[in-house]
């Protein structure tokens, strides 16, 4: 079920929305062989000032900002509100299965639902926009990776650095 302000404004933008919604769960169980994994699946769109700069994600509840109710004449935002949401599905997906240790392993989720959006992307618009976007997403990490103002993420440095109880031996 998808949820926006009240008013005539989002009512042809959460149809779109939806749209995308159930291709994105359709794609997903294909790629997983596996059902849905939550009962159910709501999204409310609030504006802005609601919303975090990081959208929420719960058990059966997905926060996003209005920003990703797009109009359909919008043809390159609407394919990112479409991947926005679609990552949102499947943080849900991943987050109601694999529960980090400590909060320095939420990689882990968000690289195995970045790593199933990756599916829809492929699926709608084909392996080049695919390889476009992780390369991108490779270099965006290797220019933040810069080893001074944070610590590799997997690391017993990280996880001392955060405070975290499972600062045991590095791995590797």
């Amino acid at each position: 079920t998808l949820f926006a302000p009240a008013g005539d404004e989002f009512k042809e933008r959460l149809e779109i929305a939806g749209a995308g919604v159930g291709k994105a769960i359709t794609v997903f169980e294909e790629y997983l062989g596996h059902p849905y994994p939550v009962s159910c699946l709501n999204i409310v769109f609030l504006p802005d000032s609601y919303v975090t700069s990081r959208d929420e994600q719960g058990c059966c509840v997905n926060l996003l900002s209005t920003k990703w109710l797009v109009d359909k004449s919008f043809n390159s935002g609407l394919l990112d509100a479409r991947l926005r949401i679609a990552s949102a599905i499947a943080s849900q997906w991943f987050g109601g299965i694999v529960v980090p240790a400590d909060t320095t392993d939420c990689w882990v989720v968000e690289g195995l639902a970045k790593y199933l959006t990756g599916a829809y992307v492929q699926a709608l618009t084909g392996l080049n926009e695919l390889s476009f976007r992780r390369m991108r997403d490779m270099r965006t990490a290797a220019l933040l990776d810069d080893g001074t103002t944070l610590p590799p993420l997997a690391s017993r440095a990280a996880r001392i650095w955060r405070g975290g109880p499972y600062a045991g031996p590095d791995i590797g």
